[in-house]
């Protein structure tokens, strides 16, 4: 498995993150959070891109908690 973020590994980033069943499979996907710190740090074009639609995904998933 590869890493990600400046050389984290999956052991690394498995705190950061939570499980969920997906097709019948328990999977493991990083919280939005951390998503959004590492897309954040990676500054790559594509990453920026993406980061407006994770913010506003966790502002959702906030607000629907409450």
């Amino acid at each position: 498995m590869g890493t990600i973020d400046g050389a984290r590994t999956y052991d690394d980033l498995v705190d950061a993150s939570l499980s969920m069943e997906f097709d019948g499979r328990q999977i493991r996907v990083l919280k939005l959070e951390e998503l959004l710190a590492i897309k954040t740090r990676a500054g790559r074009p594509k990453d920026l891109a993406a980061i407006p639609y994770i913010e506003s995904t966790i502002a959702e998933a906030r607000r629907v908690k409450e």
